[in-house]
């Protein structure tokens, strides 16, 4: 069978592959949700961050997860935008200064998101 790069099925298939290589990673490491029952998984990462961000009122919580669905948008449109659709030069310009500059306000989201909520835990 051959690889084509530009068939959607192969991206799907990586996506898949990945999904699944990262969930058995994290099963085995014990950094799932449904491993932090006992109080020795409360020493990982996942859960004091958790912690910190229950802290800081659950910012985190209500603003990441929107966020993070619209990142997750946004990697699928410039998928299918650049692989599926064919645009003209200025057509693909005009999707690039909508696209570049909306990822890097989500990234710089959520840097600041960590940060706030690692500062607010130092101070207190």
């Amino acid at each position: 069978m051959q690889v084509n790069f530009w068939n959607p099925l192969t991206f799907l298939a990586v996506c898949l592959g990945f999904f699944v290589f990262f969930i058995t990673f994290m099963y085995s490491k014990g950094l799932l949700w449904f491993q932090h029952a006992d109080a020795a998984g409360t020493d990982n990462w996942l859960a004091t961050f958790y912690a910190k961000d229950l802290a800081t009122g659950s910012w985190c919580r209500r603003f990441a997860v929107p966020v993070s669905a619209l990142f997750l948008l946004l990697s699928i449109l410039n998928y299918v935008v650049m692989n599926l659709l064919e645009l003209s030069s200025f057509q693909r310009l005009i999707f690039l200064m909508f696209y570049f500059p909306s990822i890097s306000v989500i990234g710089i989201f959520f840097f600041v998101m960590r940060a706030r909520i690692n500062r607010h835990v130092l101070e207190t």
